[in-house]
This record gives C-alpha cells, structure tokens and sequence, in this order.
C-alpha cells in the first residue's frame, strides 16, 4: 500500500500563529504589523466607539447586544460594565420612563439581569 500520497508534505505549514507573515491577496505578504497590528488597530477603533456613545442610550445597549452576541465582550468588559452600571441607575431612579420603547426596556432588562443585576420583573 502507497501511504505516502495521504501524509502531508514536508513544508506545508498546518498551524500557524499571527506574528507569523500570512499570504495575503494583492502582494500584501510583506504587510508591516501583520494580523496582530490589524487586530490592536480594530479594537481600538471599536474602544473609540465605545467611548463616544452615551452611556444612558439605547445605542449603548444596541453596542453591549452586539459585541456580546459577536463573541467579542471580552476585551471591552470594562466599558461594558461601566455602561450596565449607568443602564441600571437609569433603570432604578427613573422606574420605567415612558420615553423608553419597549424594545429598549426589554434590551436593558435582559443585559442588566444577564450580568447579575437585580431588577424587578413588574412593578
């Protein structure tokens, strides 16, 4: 039996690690700051981001929904808690405004007791 056409060849890479330099369409290979650059770059665009929004608003909200449902909450926790923390002084001062859409009010809801918060379920 021949079972060398089913092992892999000697230099192909299986695993690879991002300070290694990736094979990028366009002539890009020589990309200065590679993976691990682009990576620092977009979380700090996406910290900006978090720092712009209000903190009180439905956007917050919106923002703390998506990074969690992304899988990408973990390197912004602090912000995020800093953000449930106003959500829930909003929420335990004002009872339920009736600005707020019901939309907003089940988000809110739904993130503050996900991190442990206590917020009664009716009033």
């Amino acid at each position: 039996m021949d079972h060398d056409k089913w092992m892999a060849a000697p230099y192909q890479v299986l695993l690879s690690s991002p300070l290694e330099s990736y094979h990028l369409p366009n002539g890009l290979n020589n990309f200065k700051g590679g993976s691990e650059g682009l990576h620092k770059r977009r979380l700090k665009e996406v910290r900006h981001l978090i720092e712009k929004v209000e903190k009180g608003s439905l956007e917050s909200l919106v923002m703390v929904d998506a990074l969690q449902r992304l899988g990408i909450a973990y390197p912004f926790e602090e912000e995020i808690k800093s953000i449930l923390h106003e959500q829930h002084l909003i929420s335990s001062f004002d009872g339920h405004p009736s600005r707020d859409s019901l939309y907003e009010v089940a988000l809110r809801f739904r993130l503050l007791r996900q991190e442990g918060y206590y917020l009664p379920a009716g009033s």
